[in-house]
């Protein structure tokens, strides 16, 4: 069996937690260029129908999305009890070169999504 150092899990950690982030910055604009292209395809007396049939379907399905989460997280308590990895009780958290620049990265992704 394995054992692996805690800074190796963060380094092999990092490609999946990149695609990830990618992934969700890829989400919502595929969604809404798919639909307004599958709307402007058709004529407008189908499309009018058709298009608020597909708005409500989509906002139904994500604010039960939504609900269902916020259920789970209620009920479930992700992350209680366990302790963040990083976090010493008696020193700060030890930061290398290495992973200043994956921050860094991480940082570049995340500040995408929010603008």
């Amino acid at each position: 069996m394995f054992i692996f150092h805690t800074q190796a899990k963060i380094y092999f950690s990092f490609p999946g937690e990149l695609l990830m982030r990618m992934l969700k910055m890829l989400i919502l604009p595929l969604i809404t260029s798919s639909l307004m292209s599958g709307l402007s395809a058709m004529d407008t007396k189908a499309s009018g129908r058709l298009g608020v049939l597909t708005i409500t379907y989509y906002l139904w399905t994500t604010f039960i999305a939504v609900i269902v989460g916020i259920v789970l997280v209620l009920i479930i308590h992700p992350g209680t009890g366990s302790e963040k990895d990083g976090h010493h009780t008696s020193s700060g958290p030890v930061m290398t070169s290495a992973d200043a620049l994956l921050d860094l990265i991480r940082l570049i992704y995340t500040s995408t999504i929010t603008l």
